[in-house]
């Protein structure tokens, strides 16, 4: 049975199926149940966007607090259709497992945590990430050119968040804490080109580095938040798997991943 929801109509109306996408009504046909059989291949497809989305959920969760609850209210989806089409690149089409190298996640890269306010329109260009032995290093590439933060209007201050976020994929296990450093840049000084942010990894795990921008009015003195739910620039900047095995004695505490099994 459909029903009003807003401006459009939303379930089950007769043969078709309503529902609204983007501001936009939508209407499909109705599927009756045993019209469409699944072939093996469509199974596949499925379980392979199961555990996308289990480990989207993952992912994002180990981002929650330095997110504040400042994305927009599609990241999950988007998360989710990245890590689909990663893991479907990596799955092997005869016998189904899973087989990652290190730049398998790489494609994450780019991937914003609020649509509405892309972080590389305030930075002009992201940073990179290198790995050398078990340590990763976040920054700008060496270049002739300034690279200066911009500034929103009523914001003089920012500080600029890097996180680590880490997974070890072979035993679906995910680190119960993110690393994070931060540096603060002002208007008046807003070049970006020196900063750098390193984090130790340990061998053969997913590091997912993160930048968040904070901007104040002033930072420090009684100044206020500028960053809104309409604004609030982060994103992916780098993932890596490590070279190696995972020993697990790294010093952490390490949680079981659910649905999760390459």
């Amino acid at each position: 049975m459909a029903r009003r929801k807003g401006d459009f109509l939303v379930g089950v109306l007769g043969p078709v199926t309503l529902r609204s996408v983007n501001g936009i009504q939508v209407m499909s046909r109705r599927l009756q149940p045993g019209v469409m059989k699944q072939t093996e291949e469509t199974k596949r497809a499925a379980a392979n966007f199961g555990m996308a989305g289990s480990l989207s959920s993952h992912i994002y969760q180990s981002h929650s607090s330095p997110l504040g609850k400042m994305n927009d209210g599609n990241l999950y989806n988007r998360l989710t259709s990245k890590l689909a089409g990663i893991l479907n690149d990596c799955r092997d089409p005869v016998s189904n497992l899973y087989n990652f190298s290190t730049e398998s996640f790489s494609s994450l890269v780019g991937l914003d945590f609020n649509i509405n306010s892309p972080l590389r329109k305030r930075m002009v260009m992201l940073p990179e990430l290198e790995l050398e032995n078990e340590m990763v290093t976040l920054a700008f590439p060496k270049t002739s050119q300034e690279i200066k933060l911009k500034f929103p209007p009523k914001s003089n201050d920012c500080e600029i968040i890097a996180t680590a976020a880490l997974f070890d994929l072979t035993n679906c296990k995910m680190a119960n804490t993110y690393d994070w450093q931060k540096q603060a840049v002002n208007k008046e000084e807003p070049l970006l080109n020196n900063i750098k942010f390193k984090f130790m990894v340990p061998k053969g795990c997913l590091c997912i580095v993160s930048v968040f921008l904070k901007y104040y009015s002033i930072l420090h003195v009684h100044g206020s938040l500028v960053n809104t739910k309409q604004f609030s620039p982060g994103g992916i900047c780098g993932a890596i798997i490590t070279p190696g095995k995972f020993d697990g004695m790294d010093g952490r505490h390490w949680l079981q991943m659910d649905k999760v099994k390459f």
